[in-house]
Order: C-alpha cells, then structure tokens, then sequence
C-alpha cells in the first residue's frame, strides 16, 4: 500500500492480494508467479511456481513465517510455502522477515531456513529478550514497530 509513489520497483508475488493492491500503481511493475492456487493462502504455490521464481533475483525479499525458533529456525506450516521461501531465500540480496510476536518460541512442521538467513526482521516490542540478544549478535536488524498485527 505505501509503493503507489515509488517508480522503478518490480515486485514479485504469488499472492493474490498482493497482485490485487498493486493493481492500483501503474507505476509498480508487478510480475505474478503461476502455479496452483491455494486458495487457503490466496496465492498461487507448488513446483511451478518454485521454477518461476529462480527465473528472478530480488534486491530485498519480504517473507513471513508461522514460526521461529531457535531449535529449528524459520518454519511454516505447509512443505510448499517453505519450500517456495527457501527458494525466494536463496533468489535475493537481502532478506527481511515480517513476524509479529506472537510466532516467536514455536515451530512449524515445516522448515524455511536458519535464523541468519535473514538480514533484518520487521517485529513488534513484544520479541522475547533472548531473541533480541541472539539478532543483535548476529548482526540482524531488529525493525520494531508499534502495530501489533504485521500484514
């Protein structure tokens, strides 16, 4: 929502929401990775979505997650979203990870990648002390912000 007066951006989705707002921005390239609709996460996934998205290389990757943990790292809970993170991981210069609270301490049955495979994360002030400690270790970028609900 807050793209409409950049130029010169591309954004790369398989979300349909996504697609749908940025509809909106003649200015905001958009370009949509096929696949099979999942209509459970309104996005499109699966093995032809995952050789699209190595056609591409991404300056930054915004990714969500369904959990983080320090025993198993980034996880979410279906093998095809992780699968499909892990790529858009590998695909792009830097990584930035939108995860409220609220995930933090769990994990999902399927996992993403190691914790340092991000760069920054964008989180609100309820991030456990310990993961706070681990990032600024790790020289991870902790972007805190007021809204409880990341979108």
């Amino acid at each position: 929502k807050h793209l409409g007066g950049k130029k010169n951006i591309y954004v790369i989705t398989c979300s349909i929401p996504v697609i749908n707002e940025l509809e909106k921005y003649p200015n905001v390239n958009v370009i949509s990775l096929g696949g099979e609709l999942r209509r459970d996460n309104h996005a499109f996934l699966g093995s032809t979505t995952e050789t699209e998205i190595e056609k591409y290389c991404a300056d930054i990757a915004f990714i969500g997650v369904a959990g983080i943990s320090f025993e198993f790292g980034l996880t979410n809970y279906y093998h095809q979203t992780a699968s499909l993170c892990k790529k858009i991981i590998k695909q792009s210069k830097k990584v930035v990870l939108l995860a409220d609270s609220s995930k933090f301490g769990k994990a999902k049955p399927a996992i993403v990648g190691k914790l340092t495979d991000i760069d920054a994360i964008v989180t609100d002030d309820g991030i456990p002390e310990d993961y706070k400690d681990y990032f600024a270790k790790n020289d991870i970028e902790v972007i805190m912000v007021k809204n409880k609900k990341i979108e």
